[in-house]
């Protein structure tokens, strides 16, 4: 996890993650930022779905998600904040933590279909989480080479 010193999300713990560049597949872009932010590199993710948000004072957005399972490997540290390995029992009920992740991780922690998760927010408070299925367009192949439209 990372304590982001930027924002969104300034001083609160998040997993791993950025922009997907131009010409950038979503996994492409995942394994990217993982040694930028990190010095470790991937080889593989498993996908866990698409999060969505809207809220009355941020803009829109969305994002694809990832997970890989470690053994504590060696990260060096980041410019976007402190990183630190997190118990998952901590990350979920720690009012540290961006308020969504305990929505999304425990289905990506089992490694369950991939889902899109659509979360509305008022303000920095979380008001609900959405489950739905995923598009039939994005498959495993998609994520490999597709460019980033949700």
């Amino acid at each position: 996890m990372i304590e982001r010193k930027k924002e969104p999300n300034i001083g609160l713990w998040n997993g791993v993650g950025g922009h997907i560049e131009p010409g950038e597949s979503p996994l492409g872009s995942c394994l990217r930022e993982v040694v930028e932010e990190t010095g470790i590199h991937l080889s593989s993710l498993h996908f866990g779905g698409v999060l969505t948000w809207e809220s009355w004072s941020h803009p829109p957005g969305g994002m694809y998600l990832f997970s890989q399972s470690l053994s504590d490997p060696a990260f060096v540290n980041s410019d976007e904040g402190l990183l630190a390995w997190k118990p998952v029992g901590w990350v979920m009920t720690s009012n540290q933590v961006v308020a969504n992740i305990p929505d999304f991780l425990p289905d990506m922690k089992q490694e369950n279909l991939p889902i899109r998760y659509h979360c509305v927010f008022n303000g920095d408070l979380l008001l609900e989480t959405k489950r739905t299925s995923l598009p039939d367009w994005i498959t495993d192949e998609w994520l490999k080479r597709g460019k980033f439209h949700l």
